[in-house]
């Protein structure tokens, strides 16, 4: 080869280089970007994976057996009740109330009437009694009645009456009767 030869390849080389940018800073810019890409991926996906167990709080390991199920069919469910004391409780719902006002103090027992409905008593009847004595309120119920409702019911009165007596009944129209008193 002689030198008019090289002097051509070394001018097509050297154009090459400044067409493709391929100097020796270029070159050693990518390895050192490549370089540094690799432990910036795996920052990221520790990154991820922390967040997620972080937020999720569970390791994606299965190391530990769970309840979950894997699979996204719905699983079968029992409903399963159990008996209260008597097995025909009758629900808050459904209790029939009746409301005498035993006091004479007018509109008591529409007073009373209405702060059972706020508690979702909906089946209620109110009037008078003319044969009740006035000082004590008196809560007559059926053995149906859950305890919790009529502690529910006690409660609410007690807000408004300092004299209250209950007593078990064998009511025939109502489930809980309540003549006020003052």
């Amino acid at each position: 080869m002689d030198e008019e030869s090289k002097n051509k390849k070394k001018e097509i080389v050297i154009d090459l280089n400044s067409q493709f940018n391929l100097d020796k800073t270029s070159i050693f810019n990518k390895e050192f970007s490549s370089v540094l890409l690799a432990p910036i991926l795996i920052a990221v996906v520790l990154l991820i994976y922390g967040a997620y167990y972080y937020f999720e709080g569970k390791p994606f390991s299965n190391s530990q057996p769970t309840n979950q199920t894997t699979d996204s069919a719905p699983s079968p469910s029992i409903n399963i009740s159990l008996p209260n004391a008597s097995s025909s409780a009758v629900r808050k719902e459904e209790i029939k109330i009746k409301i005498l006002n035993g006091s004479g103090v007018a509109g008591q027992a529409g007073r009373v009437r209405n702060s059972l409905l706020k508690l979702g008593f909906k089946n209620i009847e109110i009037g008078n009694d003319p044969n009740a004595d006035g000082e004590k309120t008196v809560v007559e119920y059926i053995s149906q009645v859950n305890s919790d409702i009529l502690d529910e019911i006690l409660s609410e009165l007690k807000r408004s009456f300092k004299n209250i007596s209950t007593e078990k009944s064998k009511i025939d129209d109502f489930d809980v009767v309540i003549i006020t008193g003052k």
